[in-house]
C-alpha cells in the first residue's frame, strides 16, 4: 500500500486497536510519533525524490526506503526529543515504520523495486505479491468505512460510559 493516505488510514486503525486493547487513549505525543513512523519510510525516501532528477537518485532513494536507514533516522529523531521519554518515542517511531513495512510486504513490485529487508547486507527482495502498488487506491474507500465504523463505535462507548459513570 504505497500511498501515504493508505498508510495513515492503516496506522489510525492500528492506533485505535492498541488503545482498545490498553483500555485508554495513547498520549498525543506517542500517537503523533506512531503516525510519523507509519509514513517515515516514504518521507525518508520519496520526499527527496521530488527534488532529485538524476538517474542515480532512484537507487539511492530506493536504499533509503529500507529498514536499516529508516531505523537510523528514527534513532536520530528520537535523540532530538526530550531525554526522559526517548526510548518510548523511538519505540513508537519504529512501531509505525514496522506497520508501514508490513503493508508494503503485501504488495508486488517489478524488478528491483521491492523491499530489501537485509539491506545493506543483501539485495534480495521478498514480498507476498497480493496486489500491485497502484491498486492501493481501491483500498481507500473500505479503509475510510472501517475508520468511520471504529470511530462511531468508540464514541458510542465513550458516551455510554459517561452516561453511567
Amino acid at each position: 500500500m504505497p500511498d501515504l493516505f493508505t498508510h495513515l488510514c492503516a496506522t489510525h486503525l492500528a492506533r485505535r486497536g492498541i488503545e482498545a486493547r490498553r483500555g485508554r487513549d495513547l498520549p498525543e505525543a506517542d500517537a503523533a510519533l506512531f503516525y510519523l513512523g507509519g509514513c517515515l519510510p516514504d518521507f525518508v525516501s520519496r520526499a527527496p525524490g521530488v527534488l532529485a532528477s538524476s538517474p542515480w537518485a532512484h537507487h539511492v532513494l530506493l536504499a533509503l526506503h529500507q529498514p536499516v536507514p529508516v531505523l537510523l533516522v528514527a534513532y536520530f529523531l528520537a535523540m532530538l526529543l526530550p531525554e526522559a521519554r526517548r526510548r518510548g518515542y523511538f519505540a513508537w517511531l519504529v512501531a509505525g515504520a514496522a506497520l508501514h513495512y508490513a503493508l508494503d510486504f503485501l504488495q508486488r513490485d517489478l524488478g528491483d523495486a521491492g523491499e530489501f529487508w537485509l539491506f545493506p547486507f543483501s539485495w534480495k527482495t521478498l514480498q507476498l505479491g497480493l496486489f500491485w502498488p497502484d491498486q492501493a487506491v481501491v483500498a481507500i474507500a473500505p479503509l475510510l468505512a472501517c475508520i468511520a465504523l471504529v470511530e462511531w463505535r468508540r464514541r458510542a462507548r465513550q458516551s455510554h460510559r459517561l452516561r453511567y459513570w
